[in-house]
């Protein structure tokens, strides 16, 4: 088995903004890619968001909002809508999550069940600011496709949710 030392993130704030630089390409292509193969019913998860609400959990409301805003353009701009409502969906969606940040106890928080609680309010919240601005009023299933993008996708991204939660419950036990 390889040793490999352990690094302490905390200390070095470049290797915080490269980290998490990795894994925003890496989930950006993912979204890009993979995640519109797996839509169902006009629901798709959207892990953006979930990473902008992780980084407000694991590191702060300071650097968690300003990773919400970068991400939030990012999105707006690779996806092609208007720029600045993804930004300000995830911004919401940042700020209902930091009220559950406690500095000190973020793997208490990110390897509990609050952190699927957490991420199912904020990603409420976020897409209902998304698909006000999206749906138009005049659709002949107007309640329908409301729900089915505003819930279904609230509901599809906590459930993807589960794949870190998993990951921090385990490395806490």
């Amino acid at each position: 088995m390889v040793y490999l030392p352990k690094i302490n993130f905390r200390r070095n704030k470049r290797q915080i903004v490269l980290f998490y630089s990795v894994i925003l390409i890496i989930l950006t292509l993912l979204q890009l890619t993979l995640l519109p193969l797996i839509v169902i019913n006009e629901s798709q998860p959207n892990i953006l968001n979930l990473l902008a609400i992780w980084i407000v959990l694991r590191e702060g409301k300071l650097i968690g909002f300003l990773a919400a805003f970068i991400i939030g353009i990012i999105f707006d701009i690779l996806t092609l809508q208007v720029v600045g409502v993804g930004s300000f969906a995830f911004l919401v969606s940042a700020l209902i999550a930091s009220f559950f940040y406690r500095q000190g106890k973020e793997e208490l928080v990110l390897g509990s069940y609050k952190f699927i609680f957490i991420v199912f309010i904020s990603i409420l919240a976020s897409n209902l600011i998304q698909n006000i601005f999206y749906v138009r009023l005049t659709q002949v299933d107007f309640w329908l496709i409301f729900i089915f993008k505003w819930l279904g996708s609230t509901i599809y991204t906590t459930i993807i949710s589960l794949i870190p939660y998993y990951i921090t419950f385990k490395k806490r036990h």
